[in-house]
């Protein structure tokens, strides 16, 4: 069972996983294109912003992740943890001037994850699910994704509740996993996974006795109340 509940939540999050990785790292806000003799190595926000134009060939600029990597990893020996998370991205994407490296990627990922930042612990629990730059290790996968559903973000919350629902956890906790699929429909961007958590969600809840049906309202009402005021 145990082997069989790995199996599944390796495809069910293939589901997930586009969105996963395409929602990235949070980008610094617009500003005018600049020389990068005028970003001085300390300026953080500067550092970031210079690599976000680099990775996205932005302002007619054609993509360098070079350039990119050298930028955030200013940041990041700063301590600055999103920039980890982008330097993870850039290693788990790939291109043609930097090979990719799902291991690095994940060594960073984790940097961030350990700093609370919640997109950088999603992308380690779905490392962790797919045995792809880390050990197949679904108890790691739970830990990070939960924190990351914890801490807000849509897209883990899917994949906890979808987890949760096959019995990764060997709970098969109906009222815990329509709680996080139905936060996940509700709270996150449109596309089809999207419509896939909705689905997942009104199945589960389907299933659900009325005691249960009466645990899942309060359970989602609180975490819908404590997740809207962070």
């Amino acid at each position: 069972m145990r082997r069989a509940a790995s199996i599944c939540v390796a495809v069910g999050l293939a589901i997930f996983a586009h969105a996963a990785f395409a929602t990235t790292a949070q980008t610094s806000g617009p500003v005018q294109p600049r020389s990068p003799q005028l970003a001085g190595n300390n300026n953080v926000a500067a550092q970031i912003r210079l690599g976000d134009i680099a990775h996205l060939a932005q302002f007619g600029q054609p993509r360098d992740d070079q350039t990119a990597l050298r930028r955030y990893r200013l940041a990041a020996d700063q301590g600055d943890a999103i920039a980890e998370e982008k330097i993870g991205d850039l290693y788990w994407e790939g291109s043609g001037d930097l090979p990719r490296d799902r291991a690095e990627a994940v060594r960073h990922y984790t940097i961030a994850a350990n700093h609370g930042i919640a997109s950088g612990e999603r992308k380690l629990a779905i490392a962790y699910a797919n045995g792809d730059g880390a050990p197949a290790d679904d108890a790691q996968m739970l830990l990070w994704d939960r924190k990351a559903a914890e801490g807000g973000d849509a897209v883990a919350a899917g994949m906890l509740g979808y987890a949760i629902m096959i019995g990764v956890d060997g709970t098969y906790d109906l009222v815990e996993a329509a709680t996080w699929l139905r936060l996940a429909a509700e709270n996150a961007q449109p596309g089809e996974w999207r419509v896939h958590a909705a689905a997942y969600s009104q199945d589960v809840q389907s299933k659900l006795t009325p005691s249960e049906q009466e645990a899942f309202r309060t359970r989602f009402a609180r975490w819908r109340s404590t997740l809207n005021r962070e």
